[in-house]
Parts: C-alpha cells; structure tokens; sequence
C-alpha cells in the first residue's frame, strides 16, 4: 500500500527511500555511548522498513580491524560495501549507496563517517533523513555536535518513530498495527 504523503515531498516516502547503514560493526558498537541500545532498535527497525520494501545498504570501515557489521545486520538482500576512507562517497557512487533519492542514515560514529557520509550524500543529491536515534559516537557531545552540523548541511533530523509513521501515512495501513506494537515493545522503551 503506497503512502499517501505523495503531495508532502520533504516527508518519507517509502517508495523513495532505502536505508543507509554506516559501520555498525562488532569492535565499534561496544564503546559506542548507547551502543547496545541502538544495535538492538536498529536490528528491528531495519526488518520492520525491509517488509516496507525499503532498500538496505551497508558499510564496514576497515573491517581486517574493527571486524564485520554485528551479528544479525549482515542479511540476504543486504549490500555490504567496505570502506576505508570515512565519506563512503569518496569511493563508492552515491546511487550504489542510496538507490533511491532519499535515504534514512543510521551509524556510528556519528561526527566521523556518519557527518562525512552524510555530507557526500547531500552533496551527490539526495534528500537526507538522520535517524538521531539510530546515530551514535563514544562521546555524546560529539553526537551532538554532528547532529547539529548535519542539520546545518541540510540533512531532516528525525527520530525513528517519526520514520515509521511517515513510512505508513495513515492509520488504516495494513502494517499500522504491527507498527504500534514494535513502538510499545522497542528496546528501552517506557510502557
């Protein structure tokens, strides 16, 4: 079922949209302030956007040392590109790292490849949405300094449940239920 947000383009649009997923990987995430946190949201999220058929792309950076993506991430129809410079657009096309004009960015660290990625992005064209949830560095006030300065780029800063009901547009979406139970039921959550 299409959204029906097509008349608000600066809104998700499913059809539009595939996930870039930067250097979530099994040395990183460990110091990564919230990092179990986020690796266990970003590992629903990803299979709830997927059965929204938005794409998913990933990145490891210099994998012979920080080791691959965790466990879980790696999937069938999931491209994996390596990395060693920190913009994966320094080396790979825009288009092979976000195949729709625009892309919802998670990763860490968020004010390295992140913020550079991010900045490549913008710049090849695409419409950038950071999910600040799903984002994340050692330091928080580096998180927040590269929150900051993406949004100064032109990136839409937004949280994960503001993707998945613009994802939806509406709430007689056959996914909207299976959406409210993954919000009430999410790692961390308060109920």
């Amino acid at each position: 079922m299409e959204s029906q947000l097509s008349q608000y383009p600066r809104l998700i649009q499913p059809a539009q949209a595939s996930v870039l997923v930067i250097d979530v990987q099994e040395k990183l995430m460990p110091v990564i302030s919230g990092g179990a946190l986020l690796c266990a949201r970003l590992l629903e999220a990803l299979s709830y956007l997927e059965s929204l058929e938005l794409p998913v792309v990933l990145t490891e950076h210099c994998a012979e040392r920080i080791g691959p993506s965790i466990a879980g991430l790696a999937a069938p129809g999931r491209a994996c590109v390596s990395k060693h410079h920190f913009a994966a657009t320094s080396l790979h096309a825009v288009a092979r790292l976000a195949p729709r004009s625009q892309v919802l960015v998670a990763g860490a660290e968020a004010h390295v490849c992140v913020l550079q990625t991010v900045a490549g992005l913008l710049d090849g064209g695409r419409q950038v949405f950071v999910i600040e949830d799903l984002v994340g560095s050692r330091n928080p006030s580096d998180k927040t300094l590269a929150v900051a300065r993406m949004r100064a780029m032109g990136a839409q800063i937004v949280s994960l449940e503001m993707v998945y009901f613009e994802c939806l547009g509406q709430a007689d979406h056959p996914k909207f239920r299976e959406m409210l139970d993954l919000i009430r039921n999410q790692p961390g959550a308060s109920n």
